[in-house]
């Protein structure tokens, strides 16, 4: 609120509730004497402004609510010598500049660019999130939501676009999607039309994708143990009585084997050594 109003002797300025309103809010009423404008010099320069302002802008063509918005946006984001700094009004009021056609006369800053390119240095290096490339032509399952639902859906990449973009051309589907970079899986199956992949299945590509694993050395060797060879020379009734013999040894071995089990880590409770302290509010009124 104001701590001066200076206005004329209007009715609606003078009635005791304005008064009353004033008074209770600290706000000091100084009325200019009767006929003499001159008292006022601020509120008519405003108005003499104004509508020397709007017939020019009506000159061009254009109609009034649209000129009275050109004039708010030029009297308000341009400056003024007599405020303090020489800011604009906008930029007194809000702590910044307006955005304005006369900004695209300036070049573009690097600072934005090299804030953005921080931050996602920072966040990658934080969470160990890896960057994503797909050229034309590369075979890839796409995320393709339907309802509330989604499914891997095997594509190719049709063109990128920017960074992160990729156009992806879906053959079973006979359409075109646009897909984050996030949302697309390699692909290693080599054949034209694949079937497609519905429902909580998800394809080994993307599995070994995921863990970063190529398909040549996804395959584990397993240890074949192969049964030990029956002697020769020996008839069926010998045969089923050695069996019979070994598989309670094997049994025992297996009884006898110790279980490995997993050892408990201790939980060490840990607390945060952040010094915590009251926020800064924002103080409008000076304390004494």
């Amino acid at each position: 609120m104001p701590e001066v109003l200076v206005s004329d002797n209007g009715a609606q300025l003078t009635s005791d509730v304005f008064e009353r309103f004033c008074e209770s809010n600290g706000i000091t009423h100084l009325r200019t004497a009767p006929f003499h404008p001159q008292s006022n010099g601020l509120a008519e320069r405003f108005v003499d402004t104004f509508k020397r302002t709007m017939k020019k802008i009506q000159a061009g063509g254009e109609d009034l609510e649209q000129a009275i918005d050109t004039f708010l946006l030029c009297y308000r984001s341009t400056p003024s010598r007599n405020a303090p700094g020489g800011k604009s009004p906008a930029e007194i009021l809000f702590g910044k500049t307006l955005r304005t056609a006369f900004e695209l006369m300036r070049p573009p800053s690097k600072f934005y660019k090299d804030v953005n390119s921080k931050q996602a240095s920072q966040y990658n290096e934080k969470h160990g999130a890896k960057t994503k490339c797909f050229e034309v032509k590369d075979k890839v399952y796409a995320q393709v939501h339907h309802g509330n639902d989604w499914s891997w859906v095997p594509g190719e990449v049709v063109e990128r676009i920017g960074q992160v973009m990729y156009n992806i051309w879906l053959p079973d589907r006979q359409r075109l999607i646009r897909c984050h970079g996030n949302q697309l899986r390699k692909r290693y199956d080599t054949s034209s039309s694949p079937p497609e992949v519905i429902g909580p299945q998800v394809p080994l590509e993307i599995l070994l994708d995921t863990w970063s694993l190529n398909p040549s050395s996804s395959g584990a060797a397993v240890e074949t143990v192969e049964p030990p060879a029956e002697p020769e020379g020996l008839d069926e009734l010998q045969l089923e009585f050695l069996r019979s013999l070994m598989e309670p040894d094997q049994q025992r071995r297996r009884l006898r084997t110790p279980v490995r089990q997993p050892e408990l880590e201790e939980v060490i409770q840990r607390r945060s050594s952040r010094q915590r302290r009251a926020p800064v509010r924002y103080e409008p009124y000076q304390l004494y």
